[in-house]
């Protein structure tokens, strides 16, 4: 996205707005006007959802071809954790009893459609930039040759 077109998410939960994201953007723009678009975020999909956990497959397959880590195996789950812990997923801020915020990484379950959507990417980017692994991206074709192993032969 550029700077002309950034999504940031915003919650209102009991009368307070909760917008970290877009006030933190919002504290770095030049002085200027600005037009805003709000749009009722909606769950994520299934697809969606099987998609995510699809490149989490993919790229532990690869890490594990790859040999990345100490030699244990790579699942799903571990790559999902990893992908967390990378700042790949968005945060939910939490309050503490001191009543400092605490950003912890949301559940996928948790995620709607536009969240979905930004994870996916930067999902997608992460691997490709960090470790050269290339993930599908959504609706991207697979196309594959097969052939029986008498038109092989002939």
């Amino acid at each position: 996205m550029t700077m002309t077109e950034e999504r940031h998410t915003i919650y209102k939960e009991g009368g307070r707005i909760r917008a970290a994201s877009l006030r933190a953007l919002l504290d770095t723009i030049p002085d200027g006007a600005y037009t805003v678009t709000v749009k009722r975020a909606s769950r994520k999909t299934v697809k969606q959802n099987n998609y995510l956990h699809v490149l989490f497959g993919i790229a532990a397959d690869m890490m594990g071809r790859e040999g990345f880590g100490d030699g244990s195996r790579w699942t799903k789950d571990k790559v999902k954790a990893y992908a967390k812990a990378q700042g790949l997923y968005p945060d939910h801020e939490l309050t503490l009893p001191n009543g400092l915020p605490f950003l912890v990484p949301k559940d996928t379950r948790e995620l709607d459609d536009l969240e979905t959507s930004a994870t996916i990417e930067r999902v997608i980017e992460h691997f490709w930039e960090e470790h050269r692994i290339a993930l599908p991206a959504p609706n991207e074709q697979v196309e594959l040759n097969i052939t029986s192993d008498e038109a092989a032969t002939h």
